[in-house]
């Protein structure tokens, strides 16, 4: 089950060493993704013995590049009308925490503070799998430091034993970089 937790979580991979000139390395690249609001699956709420409720909760994000530098955005729920903020990191919105239930509708509006304005809607679906919303460094960077962390952001919490050196590769000159796998408690980062 998913955490109860409201923010944001990270996926970081410690490289252990220096891995060659910054120019080699490349982060993901994520434009499949751009301009589509991703919507979790309902998930139960737990209460404070680990118990499921009867209310359940979405995660609501947008990938990196899809709103400009410095959008506010609000994402709500057409069907019960609640409201939360939801900031805006190069572009991205990180997954922000909503209650909902399978089917209801969910937009994001952001305005970028000189009169532009978008709106994304989209729908509670039953199965979504969790995509990566953002890394850092960001998709297409280059010169990145040699010695970095790797940051990567889920659409929602994942397990620890889904995000493991297998799953997570960082690749200079298509050879793995060795390198620790931490996930964050929330499951988000």
């Amino acid at each position: 089950m998913r955490s109860p937790w409201r923010g944001a979580a990270l996926c970081c991979f410690g490289l252990a060493t220096a891995c060659g000139s910054g120019t080699d390395f490349t982060a993901p690249e994520q434009t499949a993704l751009r301009g589509r609001l991703l919507v979790s699956d309902a998930a139960p709420l737990l209460d404070s013995a680990g118990m499921a409720t009867r209310e359940t909760y979405t995660y609501v994000s947008l990938p990196a590049g899809t709103l400009p530098t410095g959008a506010r955005a609000t994402v709500r729920n057409r069907a019960t009308g609640e409201t939360a903020d939801a900031p805006s990191i190069d572009g991205a919105v990180d997954p922000v925490r909503l209650l909902a239930a399978t089917g209801d509708t969910v937009e994001l509006s952001a305005d970028d503070g000189q009169g532009g304005a978008s709106e994304e809607v989209s729908e509670v679906k039953k199965r979504v799998p969790p995509v990566v919303v953002r890394s850092e460094p960001g998709g297409g960077a280059t010169d990145a430091p040699t010695l970095v962390r790797v940051h990567i952001v889920f659409s929602e919490p994942v397990t620890a034993r889904s995000v493991t050196r297998s799953t997570v590769t960082v690749l200079l000159r298509d050879q793995p970089v060795e390198g620790t796998v931490v996930l964050s408690p929330e499951g988000l980062f």
